[in-house]
């Protein structure tokens, strides 16, 4: 599990297997991909969470209603995230693509 203090430049995808209990956690893990590159380009990257329903169960110990709600949300996930930590963000990148998979339709 990649957290802080790693800074590994070459990561383009994270793939979590399944979800932490805490979406701090979560968004900690997403944070180790799309770093910038050494020309100082922001560098294309995915993070997938995959998990079956029963992973986000309200019995899961330490597994909480903030990321069960993340998990099943059909809305924007970047503004999802806006809500829970405030921290500003677009809807659409720079290249003009669309933000996550739920806005890809």
């Amino acid at each position: 599990m990649l957290e802080c203090g790693v800074d590994i430049r070459d990561v383009s995808i994270v793939i979590l297997v399944q979800p932490y209990g805490r979406l701090h956690a979560i968004v900690q893990a997403c944070g180790r991909c799309g770093r910038v590159d050494r020309d100082g380009r922001a560098k294309k990257s995915a993070c997938v969470l995959l998990y079956e329903n029963h992973d986000i169960a309200t019995n899961v110990p330490g597994m909480t209603a903030e990321v069960r709600d993340f998990c099943k949300t059909s809305n924007c996930l970047k503004l999802y995230l806006e809500e829970v930590f405030g921290s500003g963000v677009t809807r659409k990148n720079s290249d003009g693509s669309w933000c996550c998979s739920n806005c890809d339709a």
